[in-house]
């Protein structure tokens, strides 16, 4: 799987409602060693809705202290992204470009942010 194929996927649940599109991943590093160099990186979580910048720029979960002002606007912007787990996730077909959730209530699935 590459994140190019990821990003801008659909999300949708059981039933077929959409939830979302992909616009960024979580990634954590802590699979298998590989050849004994690094330990291999999984996916941990999709945010899905609009935004990702101020995700990726620290400033919707606290993490920045930048202009206060920025992190104001990110978190406006960002107000409706989810952050879904992929333990949540059923199927991930990525030849059509969507991602299939276990569950027929998106808003269960969620960790908030």
């Amino acid at each position: 799987m590459r994140l190019s194929d990821l990003i801008g996927s659909e999300v949708v649940d059981v039933t077929g409602n959409s939830v979302g599109r992909i616009s960024d991943v979580h990634l954590v590093q802590d699979g298998p060693v590989v050849d004994g160099l690094q330990a291999r990186i999984r996916v941990d979580a999709l945010l899905v809705g609009r935004g990702g910048w101020g995700e990726r720029m620290g400033y919707v979960r606290g993490r920045a202290r930048g202009p206060w002002l920025l992190g104001v606007l990110f978190r406006w912007i960002e107000r409706h992204a989810q952050l879904i787990a992929s333990d949540d996730v059923a199927d991930w077909d990525l030849d059509k470009g969507t991602v299939r959730l276990r569950t027929s209530h998106p808003r269960a699935a969620v960790r908030r942010r």
